[in-house]
């Protein structure tokens, strides 16, 4: 981030952000992306946060996010799977560059992960859902379903914190019962989150950085949240 901010100053920033109630977009504030330290203390600032939502959640005082109820399938009708080219390029500038990448997944078996059932799933309903994202890949894998946020080549902007928030507002957002039925699954199905990294991108540096924000980490494992590595692939605790 340009401008540093003290320890007091990124909890003031999260605290009026919780309690303006900004919860369905919190993970699009600029705040949540901050990358450097508190300028008067050697933390974090995306520890400072992750640790006040913890305390909010644990206390519970972390407001739900309401679910859309969307009547329009959450498995939309696709064409045959794209093959990639031969020295295809992924521009650094292009916002679009991981949309691609989703979709050259496309009916791919995963390890870990299963067959990508979907990719870009809209959950918004209607046009007035403003700032309401899309699944990057939806995946099943014995009998579990997988909502995939994806961190794509050459990501270098969003850090893990914003990915981890970003795949749990999305399950909240989600008509669970409906996305089972449009996928012809059991309603017992359990549905998992998942933040996939592609190695390189800033989310995964941090992710091998856990130890020095231990707040985040135990928020990952408060909220759910499981996180893989795309190629070589695993799971990691």
């Amino acid at each position: 981030m340009s401008k540093t901010y003290s320890r007091e100053g990124v909890l003031t920033k999260v605290r009026n952000l919780l309690a303006e109630s900004k919860i369905d977009n919190l993970y699009q504030q600029k705040c949540i992306n901050w990358k450097g330290k508190a300028n008067d203390k050697n933390e974090y600032s995306s520890d400072i946060i992750a640790g006040e939502l913890l305390l909010s959640v644990l206390t519970g005082n972390f407001k739900t996010i309401k679910c859309i109820q969307r009547q329009r399938s959450y498995n939309p009708r696709r064409g045959k799977r794209r093959e990639k080219t031969n020295n295809q390029k992924v521009r650094r500038a292009s916002n679009r560059a991981e949309e691609r990448f989703a979709r050259s997944l496309y009916g791919a078996e995963l390890p870990n992960l299963g067959k990508v059932l979907n990719y870009q799933v809209p959950l918004k309903e209607i046009r007035n859902n403003k700032g309401v994202g899309k699944v990057d890949l939806i995946t099943l894998n014995k009998k579990k379903v997988y909502l995939v946020e994806l961190k794509g080549p050459m990501n270098e902007n969003d850090t893990l914190l914003r990915s981890v928030l970003e795949i749990w507002t999305y399950k909240q957002q989600l008509d669970k019962k409906k996305l089972l039925d449009d996928y012809k699954q059991p309603l017992e199905t359990d549905i998992d989150m998942v933040v996939l990294l592609f190695p390189g991108t800033l989310a995964f540096q941090e992710f091998h950085d856990l130890k020095s924000r231990p707040n985040l980490q135990a928020l990952i494992k408060q909220l759910g949240v499981k996180i893989f590595i795309f190629e070589p692939c695993g799971e990691f605790n």
